[in-house]
């Protein structure tokens, strides 16, 4: 069987966790239309950290029924305006929010008895 070689260096057995409470780049990787546990309409957007230690983390983060939900709608609206896309009346195409940038702020939780980053705040970008 072939060995897995770590090159001679100390391998941690968790990776880097981004930080939190501070402003941290990302960059929309995906943001897919689903469901929720509970049945409703959900979207699920993953972004991946940029410029930390924790650099390529991914992070999820939820809009539930952003139809009909008038505070989804403000957090996808203002997650829109912290990336740069323009979202009209008639809503906006979720395709072009991937591959734009932005800053958010994270902050911790707990998971299944294990340390996780949630966002907290995406920034607006100065007009």
């Amino acid at each position: 069987m072939p060995k897995i070689n770590f090159n001679g260096t100390e391998t941690p057995d968790t990776m880097p966790m981004a930080p939190t409470g501070v402003p941290v780049d990302f960059e929309v990787a995906s943001m897919e239309l689903g469901e929720s546990k509970t049945g409703k309409e959900m979207y699920t957007v993953q972004l991946k950290i940029k410029g930390t230690e924790a650099d390529g983390e991914s992070i999820y983060h939820y809009f539930v029924e952003p139809s009909s939900n008038r505070k989804t709608q403000i957090a996808i609206n203002r997650f829109a305006k912290a990336i740069g896309v323009a979202v009209g009346v008639d809503g906006v195409d979720s395709e072009e929010f991937i591959g734009k940038s932005g800053k958010m702020v994270l902050k911790g939780d707990t998971y299944e008895g294990r340390e996780t980053r949630k966002v907290n705040d995406f920034l607006l970008l100065k007009a």
